[in-house]
């Protein structure tokens, strides 16, 4: 889950898929949990696209973006390759930004589900898996 989270919110659109499968066939991690979780954050990484770019450009003292941001999405929707062309090393930072704060998600992500996932496994009564098995 950490991972589909973590890949999932790439500052490139369309690498996720590809990124989330290398990493389950790497790791021999469950496909389909990687990539389920992948999908479900698609919006976060809608979302949080123009942000990571904007701290990238901020944090690393970078030239702000030519054009505003209803341009870029306009531009992204018409000619998509050109103008991510035309705007790479802004989104190289947000590429960047995105690194620094990955692990920590990661973490933070994989240490709070096992602990949910642990408190829901210990609050299983005993008597309900031998119901299940019979």
């Amino acid at each position: 889950m950490a991972w589909g989270l973590v890949l999932g919110i790439i500052p490139l659109i369309g690498i996720s898929t590809l990124l989330s499968a290398i990493v389950a066939f790497v790791f021999r991690i469950n496909m389909g949990v990687i990539q389920l979780v992948n999908y479900l954050v698609y919006p976060l990484q809608l979302l949080l696209f123009v942000p990571f770019i904007k701290l990238g450009i901020y944090s690393f003292g970078a030239n702000p973006l030519p054009y505003p941001i209803e341009e870029i999405w306009s531009r992204l929707q018409t000619n998509f390759l050109y103008t991510i062309s035309d705007i790479w090393l802004t989104n190289l930072l947000g590429i960047l930004v995105w690194l620094i704060i990955s692990p920590i998600l990661y973490m933070a992500t994989y240490f709070g589900s096992k602990y949910l996932i642990n408190k829901i496994s210990m609050n299983k009564r005993p008597e309900d898996e031998v119901t299940q098995r019979d």
